[in-house]
């Protein structure tokens, strides 16, 4: 016959490998988890530029996000451009956006691969 102490060591045995297959589902639950970054700005690109000025970051990360509100153009000189009401000049970063070339109209800019004109919204 099976004394108290061999029954409340048992109790304590069938009650941690309860715990332990109960933890173990929660972790295969856990493990299904997919992290949806769509729509989202990139967590390395930073918020900072190079000059200590501050780069306003919205939530969409698409070019259709920006808008181009004005251009001051220096044939000779260092070239800046308002965009999102925020003062930016090439090398900078908008929206995951990077400024390559403030032109006289227009403002060049790239994400990766792929390039974009962003021109003077009309108001129309």
């Amino acid at each position: 016959m099976l004394s108290n102490r061999d029954k409340l060591c048992g109790a304590i045995a069938a009650f941690f490998c309860a715990l332990l297959l109960m933890a173990q589902d929660a972790w295969a639950q856990e493990a299904a988890f997919s992290y949806d970054a769509t729509g989202l700005r990139n967590p390395f690109i930073p918020l900072v530029t190079s000059d200590g000025r501050l780069i306003k970051v919205s939530a969409g990360s698409g070019a259709g996000d920006l808008v181009l509100e004005g251009i001051i153009y220096e044939e000779k000189g260092e070239s800046y451009a308002i965009v999102n009401a925020t003062i930016v000049r090439p090398g900078d970063v908008v929206n995951g956006w990077g400024v390559e070339r403030v032109e006289q109209n227009k403002v060049i800019i790239s994400k990766g691969s792929e390039l974009r004109e962003l021109e003077i919204a009309t108001g129309e």
